[in-house]
């Protein structure tokens, strides 16, 4: 095929980075879906289990448990062997998860599922393993292809847990929860066939840049901060630091995810609105997820992340101080276009500042205290209410835990954003 002018027409794939970046997006999709939509299945499983409801609550919450006992050791796997092969490993498990609970006969038996075949799963297929592939793919464009690729959890919340609710009113729990693992276990032939842990194993460079490219920047960034072990990050003031403002931020954005439509209720709006409200948060935090991913390749990645701390407390004080229908409004767009992109921002941050060499372990410790943070959210908001009737206490709380991340992040040392990409001439 030609060109109008004659001259033979020149067709270029993407680069593949993109490709990877789009089935971890869809690993993210099917499996924090499927994570968040086990509620559903609450109506049916102390039937099935001859179990009350807190007992099979307690067997669902062994899969939070052992995601975060799991989530260092998977970090630890990802430097050792590649994030390609803990994908794999993770979905997997997910997948045979999910084929496994019809076949569940107590309630010890989902709790040991939960634990083994859940944690792995959820520690595995996380935004930490979407980093580890990211920064080997990726420089300039770091920032955006993590946006993109954690953007398949917020994409779960808008489509994947409607269609699994309406799977499960049409055919029932049991066949729509092995639909679910098929189609988890679906994805691992486009991990192998398309998903590499580096580029270097395609002979392509991070970005697509061409060789020479990719040497003098290399050159020009190899004095550009440490190229630290765990041992060495743990004896840092920045990890812990990171730590915890990653405690500060799993505690507010569960509390919010978590008990927002309740709190929609007790400020006078009814069950719609409280509806509409976690929809709105979702669709905004996909968006969100997309702009913060592309901010932190333009701003420095320390300012991007107490701006977003900065704006959930506002937020926060919003409501509190001038309580009504404008302040809820802004304060569930806020936490939609804004909330959810801390962790995209963090994994860019934590690679800047202790490298490449043991990302995957450094994160996943951090990420354990993120953990920690949301399980202190989701009882803190229960408490209030027990206490107070009402959810001031905790908002409270919560804007006291955000005002010390925003003192971590500022104590942080400064890291540069990426430069802006230069055209390859390799590539018109």
């Amino acid at each position: 095929m030609t060109s109008v002018d004659g001259a033979p027409r020149r067709f270029h794939l993407p680069f593949h980075g993109w490709i990877v970046a789009s089935v971890v997006f869809a690993a993210l999709l099917l499996v924090f879906g499927s994570r968040f939509s086990l509620g559903l299945f609450m109506p049916f499983l102390p039937e099935a289990l001859a179990a009350s409801p807190a007992d099979v609550s307690a067997a669902i919450a062994m899969s939070m448990l052992g995601a975060g006992v799991m989530q260092p050791g998977v970090g630890y796997l990802s430097d050792r062997f590649g994030p390609r092969t803990v994908l794999l490993a993770g979905l997997g498990c997910g997948g045979g998860l999910f084929l496994a609970m019809p076949l569940a006969g107590s309630v010890w038996q989902l709790g040991a599922l939960m634990f083994v075949l859940g944690g792995f799963a959820f520690a595995s297929v996380s935004p930490v393993l979407a980093t580890a592939f990211m920064v080997r793919w990726f420089d300039r464009q770091r920032g955006r292809a993590l946006g993109f690729a954690t953007s398949g959890t917020k994409v779960a919340m808008l489509t994947l847990v409607p269609a699994i609710s309406v799977g499960i009113a049409t055919a029932g729990w049991q066949p729509t929860v092995l639909a679910i693992g098929c189609a988890t276990l679906a994805l691992l032939p486009g991990v192998v066939l398309l998903v590499r842990s580096d580029p270097a194993e395609m002979g392509l460079h991070p970005d697509g840049a061409s060789a020479a490219d990719a040497a003098a920047r290399a050159a020009a960034t190899s004095n550009r901060g440490p190229t630290a072990s765990l041992r060495g990050a743990l004896g840092t003031r920045a990890f812990w630091l990171i730590a915890l403002a990653l405690c500060a931020n799993g505690f507010v954005m569960n509390l919010v995810f978590l008990h927002l439509p309740s709190f929609i209720i007790a400020t006078g709006h009814g069950a719609t609105a409280a509806a509409a409200g976690l929809s709105v948060l979702g669709a905004f935090g996909l968006g969100g997820h997309l702009i913060i991913g592309f901010l932190s390749d333009r701003v420095r990645r320390k300012s991007v992340l107490a701006l977003v701390f900065a704006a959930r407390i506002c937020a926060i004080l919003g409501v509190l101080l001038v309580p009504g229908i404008g302040s809820l409004a802004a304060f569930v767009i806020v936490f939609g276009l804004l909330g959810y992109g801390a962790l995209v921002v963090v994994g860019g941050l934590v690679a800047e500042i202790f490298g490449q060499k043991s990302l995957g372990a450094i994160l996943g410790v951090a990420y354990v205290l993120n953990q920690v943070g949301g399980a202190g959210g989701v009882y803190a908001g229960g408490l209030s209410v027990e206490l107070t009737g009402g959810y001031g206490g905790a908002l409270v709380l919560a804007a006291a835990i955000s005002m010390a991340g925003l003192g971590a992040i500022a104590l942080l040392p400064g890291t540069r954003a990426a430069p802006a990409a230069k055209p390859d001439p390799a590539r018109p």
